[in-house]
């Protein structure tokens, strides 16, 4: 399932991103008219669009609206057939398709139909990685502090619990510092290195409500030891394309 979208007569198309160069297509589908798709310009401040498909050119279009602050600046989706994630976003009635998918592979760019849009193509889109990282590590977080010494682990467990708060009260300022700059992959990557091991450390404090806690942790860590392979995965990337 792709994006519906209405056209200028009043029809309804499905919008789908494909795997391929990150190319779209759309096809007639009918049926009830979807909301219109409004999108702030990515950067022209103060200029809104309306995405439209003109039927005379089979084409996607950008018409000019009245500038809303509370228009998003992208659509989030998915491709087909793969299901990478993808975000349309527009500037100057060029419309443009970041694809992101967590291997270290790129995609050239093309253009689909007429000269009225081109699929800008970029590597990977980050920004999902970066909020699943600082969601697991809220989810580290909550659980460390959920912890209840005993005896003789209450100084074990206020280290932890005083370590991983800090790390996550630093977490979301990878939000919107989505670009993979050098120095905001570098605190990244320290941010998760740091929450491994935080979490490494509590499994292995006696504490009470074992071993069902120890079992949390265990998946926690996991999780954030795929999302540093991830992380890695995409700083490789982002180095610069593959040559053809």
């Amino acid at each position: 399932m792709g994006i519906l979208i209405q056209d200028n007569g009043g029809g309804v198309w499905n919008l789908v991103v494909n795997d391929s160069g990150g190319t779209f297509s759309i096809t007639s589908v009918g049926g009830p008219i979807p909301p219109p798709i409004f999108l702030n310009d990515a950067v022209t401040p103060s200029q809104s669009w309306e995405l439209l498909v003109d039927v005379a050119l089979q084409d996607v279009i950008a018409v000019p609206v009245s500038y809303n602050s509370g228009y998003p600046s992208e659509i989030l989706t998915t491709t087909q057939p793969s299901s990478f994630y993808a975000a349309i976003s527009i500037s100057a009635t060029v419309l443009g398709i970041q694809i992101g998918i967590p291997v270290n592979v790129y995609f050239s760019s093309s253009i689909f139909g007429s000269s009225s849009v081109t699929a800008n193509v970029f590597a990977i889109f980050i920004r999902q990685l970066n909020a699943q990282i600082v969601a697991t590590i809220g989810q580290a977080n909550t659980l460390i502090q959920s912890l209840v010494s005993t005896a003789t682990s209450a100084y074990a467990v206020a280290a932890v619990q005083s370590d991983m708060n800090a790390i996550n009260a630093a977490a979301p300022q990878l939000i919107g510092n989505e670009p993979l700059v050098v120095s905001v992959s570098t605190y990244k990557s320290i941010l998760l290195m740091k929450s491994i091991t935080v979490v490494r450390r509590a499994m292995m404090i006696p504490v009470a409500g074992a071993p069902a806690l120890g079992i949390q942790l265990g998946a926690l860590y996991i999780a954030l030891r795929k999302l540093e392979q991830l992380n890695f995965l995409g700083t490789a990337e982002n180095q610069g394309p593959i040559p053809s």
